[in-house]
C-alpha cells in the first residue's frame, strides 16, 4: 500500500479522516518558481520519441549504440503525458551540434561528445524547435533545463583543430582521486577545455548565453563538475545571470557519494543545486537490496552540511547508472516503495525517462533504451500519484527533515513545515507494524498534522563503550563529518580506559549515526572491523544515550 493515511497521525495530533481529504491538484505554476515541488523529467531525446522523420540520418533501431530517430519534435508531443504525470521541469540531454559516429564501437548519440556549441544538432531538429519546445513548456507553467558542456569537446571536434591553444594536454586520467588529473586531463579522450585561458571563458559565456537569450531556459544541468575549477563555474553562471537580466537556475552533477565532497562541489560551484547520489545509493540498497533502513536515516542525518537540503536533486537512476527496476530484479512493487519515497524525502525527485513504464538496463547503452509508449503500467500511476499527493502537501515540498525513530525495519521520520507536518514511516518487514498507537503498512506511508516553527534539535552526550582488546588506537567513523565521512584519520578516536575503549560525543538529537570501528596500527595502517555497518540513534532523552558495542 502507498501513501496510506494512516487511523492515526503517529502522535502528531489527530488527522482528518480520509474521506475529507481534498482530491490532489495539480496548480498552474510559475515558471520562476524556486526549487521545491518541481519535478524534473530527464528525456534523452534521442531515445525520447520520433517526432520527424525527416530529420532523422543514418538510424538503426535494433543497434543500441546507433541513433534511434529521437527529437526535439517527438518531446513537443508528449509533453501532455508528462504534465498530466505531475512533472513540472523538463531537462534535456546535450542538443548541441555533436559527433554522429561511433568511436571504437561506442554510440555518440547520447549528445556528450559536443561538436559545435552553438548550433542544435541537425538530427534532432532546429533552433525555432528548440525555442517552439521552450514555449510550449512555458505555456503550461512549465519550465526547461538545457545540459550544458562546458568541459569538453569531441574528439575530434573542429574547433580542437582550430584553437588547440584553448585545450589542456592531450593526457588521460590515470588517478580519478587526483584534483588536478580530474581538471587537467582528458576524461575518456573527449578534449578538454582550459577555463583559466580568457579566450575560452569568453567562447563559453558567449555560447551560453545566445542559447539563454534565444530560448530562455530556466535552468542549465551543468555536466562533469568535477573535472571542471568550482570558480569558474560559479563565476560564468552569476555573469549569464547579469548578462541576460534573467534568472537562471543552476543544477551540477558531481558524482560522489560521500555528502561532504557534494557539499563542498554544492557550494564552491555557487550551484542552485545538485544531484544526491549518496540518497540514490541509500535508496537502491534498502528498496531493492534489502539492507538495513539505517542507510537512509544515516543519509537523511548528514544533511546539514548542504546548504538546503530541500533544494538537492534526488534520483533512482539516470543514463550513467543501472535502471532502478534491473536494480530491484524486475520486482515493480519494491521500485514503487522506492518511487513513494523519493516524493516524500526532502530534495526535488528527478524522474529519467522510461522509470515510469519499468525499463531495465543494467549498465550503458541498456540503461539508455528508446522510451517506451502506450502502456498503461503500475509504476506511472505510482509517480503521478506521489508527485500529486507531493503538491497537495507543502511539508513534503517545504518541510525540514525530523527522525523520530530508527528501530529494524523500520524508520520515521518528519517533514516540518510552519503549515503542516508530514510523518512518514518506511517499514521494509513483511508484515504491518504498531507505532505510536498506530498500524503501519509495509512500505511507506504518510500521515498529516499541525505545523510548527522549525528549530535546530539540540544536543545530547552520547557514550559509546567497546569490547575490544587493548592495542592499536581504536577509531568510530561513518557517514557525516561528525564520523569523519568513513575517512578513519578524520573520525572520532577511542580512549582506553578502566571500563576499555570509550568514546564520548555530542550528537543531535534525531540522528541516526553509521559507522565501522577501525584500528589503526602504529605506521597507520587501518584494520576494519568486519560486518555490516553498524546503527546508533540519538533519540531526544533526559542524560547522556549509553551504547555498548563489540569488536
Amino acid at each position: 500500500m502507498s501513501w496510506a493515511l494512516l487511523a492515526a497521525l503517529l502522535g502528531c495530533g489527530a488527522p482528518a479522516p480520509p474521506e475529507a481529504l481534498p482530491a490532489p491538484v495539480a496548480p498552474q505554476v510559475a515558471v520562476d518558481q524556486a526549487l521545491g515541488y518541481d519535478a524534473i523529467y530527464f528525456a534523452l531525446v534521442d531515445r525520447f520519441a520520433n517526432g520527424d522523420p525527416s530529420n532523422d540520418g543514418a538510424v538503426d533501431p535494433e543497434d543500441p549504440q546507433a541513433f534511434h530517430g529521437g527529437d526535439l519534435a517527438g518531446v513537443i508531443e508528449h509533453l501532455d503525458a508528462l504534465e498530466a504525470m505531475g512533472i513540472r521541469t523538463v531537462w534535456l540531454s546535450p542538443v548541441f551540434q555533436m559527433r554522429t559516429e561511433k568511436f571504437m564501437g561506442h554510440g555518440a548519440f547520447h549528445g556528450y561528445w559536443v561538436q559545435d556549441l552553438g548550433q542544435v544538432e541537425p538530427r534532432f531538429g532546429t533552433e525555432a524547435e528548440l525555442v517552439a519546445l521552450s514555449e510550449a513548456l512555458h505555456a503550461r507553467g512549465m519550465r526547461l533545463y538545457l545540459d550544458m558542456i562546458f568541459n569538453h569537446v569531441s574528439f575530434d571536434a573542429p574547433l580542437a583543430q582550430e584553437h588547440p591553444e584553448w585545450f589542456h594536454p592531450a593526457l588521460p586520467i590515470e588517478d580519478w582521486d587526483d584534483p588536478a588529473q580530474a581538471m587537467e586531463r582528458e576524461v575518456h579522450g573527449l578534449k578538454d577545455f582550459d577555463q583559466s585561458n580568457p579566450e575560452v571563458y569568453q567562447f563559453l559565456l558567449e555560447r551560453a548565453l545566445h542559447w539563454v537569450e534565444v530560448v530562455q531556459p530556466d535552468g542549465f544541468r551543468i555536466d562533469a563538475v568535477r573535472h571542471m575549477p568550482l570558480p569558474f563555474q560559479a563565476q560564468i553562471m552569476e555573469d549569464l545571470r547579469q548578462r541576460s537580466g534573467r534568472p537562471l537556475a543552476s543544477l551540477g552533477e558531481f558524482f560522489d557519494g560521500d555528502p561532504g565532497r557534494l557539499s563542498a562541489a554544492w557550494v564552491g560551484g555557487g550551484f542552485d543545486s545538485v544531484f544526491d547520489f549518496p540518497l540514490r545509493y541509500a535508496m537502491i540498497d534498502v528498496f531493492c537490496h534489502d539492507r538495513d533502513v539505517g542507510r537512509l536515516a544515516a543519509v537523511l542525518s548528514a544533511d546539514g552540511v548542504y546548504p538546503d537540503a530541500r533544494r538537492i536533486a534526488t534520483f533512482l537512476d539516470n543514463h550513467d547508472v543501472s535502471r532502478v527496476t534491473t536494480e530491484c530484479g524486475g520486482d515493480v512493487e519494491r521500485v514503487g516503495r522506492a518511487i513513494d519515497f523519493l516524493t516524500a524525502a526532502r530534495g526535488v525527485p528527478v524522474i529519467f525517462q522510461g522509470t515510469e513504464v519499468g525499463q531495465e538496463g543494467a549498465g550503458e547503452p541498456e540503461n539508455r533504451a528508446d522510451m517506451r509508449f502506450g502502456e498503461a503500467h503500475p509504476l506511472e500511476a505510482r509517480i503521478r500519484d506521489s508527485l500529486a499527493r507531493r503538491r497537495q502537501h507543502v511539508a513534503l515540498t517545504e518541510g525540514h527533515t525530523r527522525l523520530v525513530a530508527l528501530e529494524p525495519g523500520l524508520l520515521v521520520f518528519d517533514r516540518v513545515s510552519e503549515d503542516e507536518t508530514a510523518r512518514v514511516a518506511v517499514n521494509t518487514g513483511d508484515s504491518p507494524r504498531s507505532f505510536g498507537g498506530a498500524q503501519l503498512p509495509v512500505g511507506v506511508s504518510a500521515s498529516w498534522g499541525p505545523g510548527e516553527p522549525w528549530a535546530a534539535p539540540p544536543t545530547r552526550e552520547v557514550v559509546l563503550r567497546v569490547s575490544a582488546a587493548e592495542g592499536d588506537r581504536l577509531v568510530m567513523t561513518g557517514t557525516g563529518p561528525l564520523l569523519g565521512h568513513w575517512g578513519p584519520s578524520a573520525g572520532v578516536p577511542l580512549a582506553w580506559g578502566e571500563g576499555g575503549w570509550e568514546a564520548h560525543l555530542e550528537v543531535p538529537e534525531g540522528t541516526a549515526l553509521e559507522f565501522k570501528l577501525v584500528r589503526m596500527g602504529p605506521d597507520r595502517e587501518a584494520t576494519w572491523q568486519d560486518g555490516d555497518n553498524r546503527y546508533l540513534f540519538v533519540g531526544p532523552g533526559a542524560g547522556p544515550l549509553e551504547a555498548a558495542v563489540a569488536w
